[in-house]
């Protein structure tokens, strides 16, 4: 079962309740039983974000500029950084290549390094030309339906 690893998501990485049912059901019916972390925190606050925020007590301040996935599944050795949406978006592409760059220096995973990273959208609805632009950056991208979504987009 997915462990909630923050509950203190940044305002503007508010989730929908749509698209936390659709990682909720997603994790459960593909993923039961692996290692997984939901609204997972990635990077670390140095580099560029030192730069912003010098002083460690003032970390707090920088939660606007952290990166917050919304799930890690550890699947054979391999980290899968997966972004849902309820629309494939050339923006969800943009997240994801963004989580792998910075989950490397992730403190909670430090020590499962070296480690593989690999990155996954999962959406309702498709769109084929920011689909097979994913693929070609190597992204995965998983169109998931079912009949409990359908009736909360109707909703």
């Amino acid at each position: 079962i997915p462990v909630d690893s923050s509950k203190n998501l940044q305002e503007g990485g508010k989730v929908s309740r749509f698209e936390t049912e659709l990682r909720t059901e997603y994790l459960l019916k593909f993923f039961p039983g692996k290692p997984a972390w939901r609204n997972q925190r990635v990077g670390k606050l140095g580099g560029s974000l030192a730069a912003l925020v010098p002083d460690t007590k003032l970390e707090r301040s920088a939660i606007p500029f952290q990166r917050w996935v919304d799930a890690v599944v550890k699947v054979n050795g391999i980290f899968m950084i997966i972004e849902f949406k309820r629309k494939l978006t050339d923006s969800a592409i943009g997240q994801v290549e963004g989580y792998i760059q910075e989950f490397p220096d992730t403190p909670e995973f430090q020590d499962f390094k070296p480690f593989e990273v690999k990155g996954m959208i999962v959406a309702f609805y498709d769109d084929p030309i920011v689909r097979r632009r994913a693929e070609e950056k190597g992204i995965d991208v998983d169109i998931y339906k079912s009949p409990r979504l359908q009736q909360l987009i109707e909703e």
